[in-house]
C-alpha cells in the first residue's frame, strides 16, 4: 500500500547555522526573528519579533544573531535526504524543509510504523535535528498531518478524512492555486475555519466556487495511494555528523557515536553498492569550526567493525581540545562493489588479510612508517620499482610483466662465463627468454636482453646480457 511519511523540520533555519546551547542564538530574516533556540526563548524572544525588540531583551547576554540561510538550509536538507536514504529508496525533498518518505513497501523490515517513527526521533535529535512528522496514504495528507499536536498525525488506523477534520485551513499551501491567499480569506468569510467543514461540502459546488485547480489539489489530498515518481539516487558524497550536547574531553568518548555513524555509513555503502578506502572524521565545534582526521584503508571496503579499529587507533595519536561537541563523517571516494568469490569452506576466514594488519601499522606507527613495493611507468626494472607510502591499489598490484621478479638486486651483479655460458654457482639452464628491454637513449643509452634461468639447485634467476658491452649480469631472483 502508498504510506508516505512526512517529516518537516520546524526549527531548520536555526540547525542549519548553529548547534550552540550556551548562549542565545537568533536567525532573522527581513529584520524580523524566523527562529531561535532555547536559551533565547527563555529570554522571551518569538518568530515574528522584530530585530530591534529581540536586541532590547536579550542585551548584554552576548547573543548571536544570524541571517537566514535558504542555500544552506537546502544543503542541511540534502544530506538528511542522504541519511535517510538507509530507511526508504523512495524519498524526496518537499517544500522549504521536510522529506517524503514513501514507506508501505518497507514496512516488513521496519516493523510498525509508530516504532519507526521513534526510531528516526531518536537518530534525529543525536544529529541536532528537531522534526515532526505525519503518515497518510499521500503526500500532501503527511505534510498537513505533520502540523498535529496530537496522536492523530500517525493514527493511520483512522479515517483519513477525520484525521484532517481538525486541522485549520490556512495550511493550504498557496502551490494549491494561483489565488489562494483570496481563497482563505472567502472560506473563512463563509464560516469554515477547519478541513473537516470544508470536506463535508459537495466537491462539485466546491469546483464551482473555488475553481477547478483547487478541487484537484482537494482530490490529491484525500486520495488513497499516491503515486511513485522514481527512487531517490545518492549524490557523490556522503556526510552525516552527530551532536552530544556536551563538551568531550576524551578521546576514547567518542569511540559510540563513531560506531553509530559507521553503521550508517556502511548501510549507505551497501545500498548504493560503493567500497571506498578513505573517511574522514570531522570534530566539530559550535561556531562551525571543525578538526579532520583521515582515516585509510590499504583496500575499499564496507566493514563497519574494520573501519572503527583503524579510526581508534588513529583518534589515539591525537590530542584533543576542550570544546569538541560533535562529530562528523565525510567521504566522496568510491569504487563500485565487485562479486568476490569465497572458499567453501571457509579456509580464507582462519588467516588474517595481509591488507588489515598493514591497516593496523600504518594505523598505529603512522602513514608513512609502512612502505610497500610500487610500480613507476618507466621500462627500465631498477626504476619501474620503488618503494612508496600510499596504500595498495589495483594498479600498484596488476603487474603486466608477470615473468619478472618482485624483488631485485640493488645493483646488478657481473656472471662468469664458463665455455661462454653465464654461470652462478655453477652453469644455468635457460627456461625462457629473452625479453628485450631498451631505454634512456638521451642520456645513457640501455640495450639488455632479459632471460630467467635455472640453477644447478633449482633457484631461479633473471638475469640479463648487456647488448652494448656484451657482459652477463644477475639482476634479481624469481619467487
Amino acid at each position: 500500500m502508498s504510506l508516505w511519511l512526512c517529516i518537516r523540520f520546524p526549527d531548520l533555519p536555526l540547525e542549519a547555522l548553529s548547534q550552540n546551547t550556551h548562549q542565545p542564538v537568533i536567525v532573522l530574516e527581513k529584520r524580523r526573528v524566523v527562529s531561535c533556540n532555547d536559551v533565547a526563548a527563555m529570554d522571551g524572544i518569538a518568530a515574528g519579533q522584530s530585530v530591534d525588540t529581540a536586541r532590547a531583551l536579550l542585551a548584554d547576554t552576548g547573543a548571536q544573531l544570524l541571517e537566514r540561510d535558504r542555500q544552506r538550509e537546502r544543503t542541511v536538507l540534502e544530506k538528511l535526504q542522504c541519511w535517510a536514504y538507509s530507511i526508504t529508496p523512495t524519498l524526496e525533498c518537499h517544500g522549504d524543509n521536510c522529506l517524503q518518505l514513501e514507506i508501505g513497501s518497507c514496512l516488513r523490515l521496519h516493523g510498525d510504523p509508530s516504532q519507526l517513527v521513534m526510531r528516526i526521533q531518536s537518530a534525529l535529535q543525536q544529529r541536532g535535528f528537531r522534526g515532526v512528522f505525519g503518515i497518510a496514504s499521500n503526500r500532501i495528507a503527511a505534510y498537513l498531518l505533520s502540523y498535529h499536536n496530537d496522536d492523530l498525525a500517525l493514527a493511520i488506523e483512522i479515517d483519513l478524512a477525520k484525521r484532517l477534520a481538525p486541522l485549520s485551513l490556512t495550511l493550504i499551501p498557496n502551490t494549491a492555486a494561483s489565488h489562494i491567499p483570496q481563497l482563505k480569506k472567502q472560506l473563512s468569510q463563509a464560516g469554515l475555519e477547519n478541513f473537516g467543514a470544508l470536506l463535508a461540502l459537495p466537491r462539485h459546488e466546491l469546483g464551482r466556487r473555488c475553481g477547478e485547480a483547487f478541487l484537484q489539489w482537494l482530490n490529491a489530498l484525500t486520495a488513497p495511494h499516491d503515486d511513485v515518481h522514481r527512487d531517490f539516487v545518492p549524490p557523490a558524497v556522503f556526510h552525516d555528523a552527530l551532536w552530544f550536547g556536551f563538551e568531550i574531553r576524551q578521546s576514547d568518548e567518542l569511540i559510540p557515536a563513531m560506531s553509530q555513524l559507521l553503521k550508517n555509513f556502511c548501510d549507505f555503502l551497501w545500498h548504493t553498492q560503493l567500497l571506498t578506502s578513505h573517511i574522514e572524521w570531522q570534530l566539530l565545534r559550535p561556531k562551525n569550526q571543525r578538526f579532520r582526521l583521515e582515516v585509510r584503508s590499504s583496500q575499499p571496503h564496507d566493514n563497519a567493525e574494520r573501519w572503527l579499529e583503524l579510526s581508534a587507533l588513529r583518534l589515539e595519536q591525537q590530542t584533543l581540545s576542550d570544546d569538541i561537541e560533535g562529530l562528523g563523517l565525510h567521504a566522496d571516494q568510491w569504487v563500485s562493489r565487485n562479486a568476490q568469490s569465497h572458499d567453501l569452506f571457509g579456509d580464507n576466514l582462519v588467516k588474517e588479510p595481509l591488507h588489515q594488519l598493514i591497516d593496523r601499522l600504518r594505523g598505529r606507527l603512522g602513514l608513512e612508517s609502512v612502505h610497500h613495493i610500487a610500480l613507476r611507468d618507466a621500462h627500465l626494472p631498477e626504476l619501474a620499482q620503488h618503494l612508496s607510502h600510499e596504500p595498495l591499489s589495483a594498479a600498484n598490484l596488476q603487474n603486466p610483466y608477470q615473468q619478472r621478479p618482485f624483488w631485485l638486486l640493488k645493483e646488478p651483479q657481473p656472471l662468469h662465463l664458463q665455455a661462454g655460458q653465464p654461470c652462478w654457482h655453477g652453469p644455468l639452464t635457460f627456461l625462457q627468454g629473452p625479453e628485450r628491454i631498451e631505454d634512456n637513449w638521451w642520456q645513457l643509452p640501455a640495450s639488455r636482453d632479459y632471460y630467467i634461468a635455472s640453477a644447478s639447485n633449482g633457484e631461479r634467476l633473471w638475469l640479463f646480457k648487456d647488448r652494448r658491452g656484451g657482459r652477463w649480469y644477475l639482476h634479481g631472483l624469481m619467487s
